[in-house]
């Protein structure tokens, strides 16, 4: 299943960024903790696995970490992995649970394609399989996953750099993505969506694969802003990047505000706490907030 972003590129950069993030918080706490009620006793006795593809992402430990509180609530035993971007290991992890007697396996995968043997046979074993975020490739595969609209996400973000370049009056700009791991759905996919405004916008896209890392990302942007001294904007896949970003900026001058000479517009994508600092800095203009 999918569900629109909660919020859009538009709507973030019309609110302030601290209200925009209390009132994320406070709406989430609220439905959290009524939804938490309900399940009490509804998982008495299941085993649950859950292993996510690498945790340094905050928001990615957020939900790994209230997905163990709403199933420990539940009455359920959880058990939570780490692969650490690792495909075997986490195919390995599969095995696992499947060996512990799992009933339910839930997988933030780190290869879309490359688990789809591991969760075909949890699947052949009677596991319910559920994947977060991203999606699992294979022929056949009786798999659900919940995530936002990765496409669209995508697709906000570039919008809003169309847009503000349109405003500007600055023709085919430069634009540099800072991009996750490509073989993982939500990367693709959001890639998908920002590939889709660029066509329709003339946008120059300068892609920079970055496996979801900071420091590879400030690595990246540094090398790309010394090509392209005439950079219009960035794009980060995820907020994990965006400490990297800010000190390729700032390394290279580019601390201005909006509308300041030494300003490169920045869509970000999570809104996260690394989001929120990003905005509140100054340096990130708008963030697209990721909500599944």
């Amino acid at each position: 299943t999918s569900a629109e972003p909660v919020e859009t590129a538009e709507q973030s950069a019309a609110a302030p960024a601290e209200e925009s993030a209390q009132v994320s918080e406070g709406d989430g706490a609220a439905a959290g903790n009524g939804f938490a009620a309900e399940l009490a006793g509804k998982g008495d006795g299941l085993k649950v696995g859950l292993t996510v593809s690498d945790l340094s992402s905050t928001y990615i430990v957020s939900a790994a970490e209230y997905f163990v509180k709403l199933m420990e609530t539940a009455g359920a035993e959880v058990t939570l992995v780490n692969c650490d971007g690792n495909a075997n290991e986490q195919s390995s992890q599969i095995d696992d649970f499947i060996n512990m007697g799992c009933d339910i396996i839930a997988i933030h995968a780190a290869d879309s394609e490359a688990l789809a043997p591991a969760v075909q046979k949890a699947v052949n074993a009677g596991i319910q399989c559920i994947g977060f975020n991203k999606e699992i490739s294979g022929d056949n595969l009786n798999f659900a996953v919940v995530s936002s609209d990765n496409v669209a996400t995508g697709a906000s973000a570039a919008q809003w750099l169309a847009d503000k370049a349109k405003e500007l009056g600055v023709e085919n700009p430069k634009v540099a993505v800072m991009q996750g791991t490509m073989t993982q759905s939500d990367a693709y996919l959001r890639q998908d969506g920002i590939d889709e405004v660029a066509a329709e916008t003339g946008m120059q896209l300068i892609e920079s694969p970055c496996d979801w890392a900071s420091d590879t990302a400030e690595k990246s942007l540094n090398d790309v802003l010394t090509a392209n001294p005439d950079l219009f904007g960035v794009i980060t896949h995820c907020d994990s990047m965006d400490p990297g970003v800010i000190s390729a900026l700032r390394q290279n001058g580019k601390t201005g505000k909006g509308g300041e000479e030494n300003h490169i517009y920045w869509s970000g994508i999570d809104c996260d706490p690394s989001g929120v600092d990003a905005l509140n800095s100054g340096l990130m203009d708008v963030c697209v907030e990721q909500s599944p």
